[in-house]
């Protein structure tokens, strides 16, 4: 069983530190983690599933389960248990745990000490004897008994039971498992270069050389640099803290800024805007990360574009011709394997990080149902997708092949293939020379696939007065967005639990089953996140600025590379977008 205990910080609301436990049994005020935990009757929880837990505690001994008196019973993710020494929280289990709960220690209580002497002149000891027996008791607990569990593994064994100091009382808890590795989970000096001294951040970008800063100091008017110098990688991350790696979640991490973006300077060419929660009157409009296709000369390139406006006056320009509506329709679209309908997921395959997307590619989405074949008496041949050129020299070496051969022309003119939906019938009777006919049937399907149902189904296909046949007709090149929101976080994993009645879970926020358009924007706005995540609505879900917005935003532009120093280094990198780019943060 795997236990997460999350005891709050004395006098710090907005910092905890989280133990791991892993064992059969949860004891707090002894056992695993009696020194953490300080109480004068120990707790024991036993996990059930579900967030649930049996728990129970000495005779005799009674705790205060939702204000009513009991000594055992089962607790679940909500419950408060009230005992001497500290309140418990039963919390819901994040991924990974079978029981969770928060821990508030509290004042030790007076009951402990009312049988004790109130006054040294009481006690048989002097002042100076009582400070002796004190820095004895001192040194034996957070010296003596850790060394011997250290040196004499049979007494840490027997230690592990009982309410005494070990050796992890020198150890402020685990590493996170990203460093968790021999090059540091084993080697302290990797980020500990001075004994008694905090981890300075340039031990941190020894190994986070390339981390970007949230923004450049340097950049702001003196006045307001200030507010920043104080910032460093422990203000917000804390080690030895698994399996939380932010001590802040808090709100005011982001609006104690943003709140007053005015404050700071505003010359960049697309403003912040204030933001002091997630509501409406809060919070701005979400921005898309918009593609906009230009020529430039004999070129086509994609510039990106980042609006605010209503997502329905917007439009994509992906070059492709894609109805939804169509593909979802059980009465149009079958898939080819099943014969079932298709389902967003028949395309869309989510990536492992739970937010992105893999690109749509033709082999591996379309091809299954959408063939590129274009002649009946030979079905096997299809043509290659994404080299226009390429194509038309197939189709004119194909025919050139097919009247050439005294056979399969003789084939071609005897035997009428029944045509094909969306398929033309070729010229089998050509009398001409061998070339002159496999020339002219070339141009005809050139002509069928480019102008009538073939590649301009799909694509964006402009002709021209060129002579030659393989420069006819352009295909402008595809270029799909697959991250429309490139500053922000979205977990897709945790909303595809959501339940609905029935339909596709995923048209609960995208609304595609009635986009007839390749053009429209099936993404959702702010307006369809707040039915859910309002902090003005009591009934919402809790959502904190860092669950939707990184800190360290990848590709900004800048980084620092000697954070803390007295000359602070800022180096631009360019971010070049070239064909065949897919836009996103994978």
């Amino acid at each position: 069983m795997y236990y997460l205990l999350r005891k709050a910080v004395s006098g710090r609301s907005n910092e905890f530190l989280d133990t791991e436990i892993e064992a059969s049994e949860l004891i707090l005020g002894a056992g695993q983690i009696g020194e953490v935990i300080s109480m004068m009757h120990p707790l024991q929880f036993q996990a059930v599933g579900e967030g649930q837990a049996n728990f129970s505690c000495r005779r005799g001994i009674t705790v205060s389960l939702d204000g009513n008196d009991c000594r055992k019973g089962l607790v679940k993710p909500g419950d408060t248990i009230v005992a001497d020494g500290a309140d418990i929280t039963v919390m819901l289990p994040p991924a990974g745990f079978d029981f969770a709960v928060s821990v508030v220690v509290k004042e030790a209580s007076g009951q402990l000490f009312q049988s004790l002497p109130t006054k040294l002149s009481k006690t048989k000891l002097s002042v100076r004897g009582w400070a002796i027996a004190f820095a004895f008791i001192v040194i034996a607990a957070g010296l003596l008994i850790p060394s011997l569990s250290l040196f004499y593994s049979p007494i840490a064994k027997q230690l592990e039971h009982l309410p005494l100091p070990t050796d992890k009382l020198w150890s402020s808890g685990p590493l996170i498992s990203a460093h968790n590795s021999p090059d540091i989970g084993e080697n302290c000096q990797a980020c500990h270069t001075e004994a008694f001294k905090m981890v300075e951040d340039k031990q941190c970008l020894n190994c986070h050389q390339q981390l970007e800063d949230h923004i450049v100091v340097a950049g702001l008017p003196v006045s307001q640099q200030d507010k920043f110098n104080h910032a460093t990688c422990a203000s917000c991350h804390r080690e030895h803290n698994e399996p939380a790696q932010l001590i802040r979640r808090d709100k005011g991490l982001c609006v104690d800024c943003h709140g007053s973006i005015s404050d700071f300077d505003s010359s960049s060419k697309v403003p912040v805007q204030n933001i002091n929660g997630f509501n409406l009157t809060d919070h701005p409009e979400f921005r898309l990360a918009l593609l906009k296709a230009k020529k430039d000369g004999e070129e086509f390139a994609w510039e990106i574009e980042r609006p605010r406006e209503n997502h329905e006056e917007l439009k994509e320009s992906s070059n492709l011709k894609f109805p939804h509506d169509i593909h979802l329709n059980p009465k149009k679209v079958e898939a080819n394997i099943t014969g079932e309908a298709l389902q967003c997921n028949s395309c869309h395959a989510l990536e492992n990080d739970g937010e992105h997307f893999a690109p749509i590619t033709m082999d591996n989405n379309c091809r299954s149902c959408h063939q590129l074949n274009f002649d009946s008496f030979a079905p096997d041949l299809e043509l290659p997708h994404g080299d226009a050129p390429a194509a038309i020299a197939m189709m004119e070496a194909h025919y050139i092949r097919q009247f050439s051969d005294p056979e399969l022309r003789a084939k071609r003119t005897v035997t009428q293939s029944r045509r094909i939906p969306g398929k033309r019938i070729d010229a089998a009777t050509c009398e001409e020379p061998v070339l002159d006919c496999a020339r002219a049937e070339a141009l005809k399907e050139v002509e069928f696939q480019f102008a009538d149902t073939g590649c301009v189904t799909c694509h964006e296909v402009t002709a021209t007065d060129a002579s030659d046949i393989t420069q006819r007709w352009v295909v402008s090149p595809v270029k799909i967005v697959d991250d429309w929101y490139q500053t922000a976080k979205f977990d897709h994993q945790s909303h595809l639990s959501i339940a609905v009645e029935e339909g596709n879970v995923c048209e609960t926020c995208h609304q595609v089953a009635e986009s007839n358009l390749a053009t429209d924007i099936n993404i959702p706005g702010q307006d369809n996140c707040l039915q859910c995540h309002s902090d003005t609505s009591s009934h919402s879900v809790s959502l904190d600025c860092v669950s939707c917005h990184a800190y360290h935003v990848p590709n900004t532009g800048f980084m620092t590379e000697h954070r803390g120093e007295d000359i602070m280094s800022i180096k631009s990198r360019e971010m070049p977008i070239k064909l065949g780019d897919y836009i996103g943060s994978q």
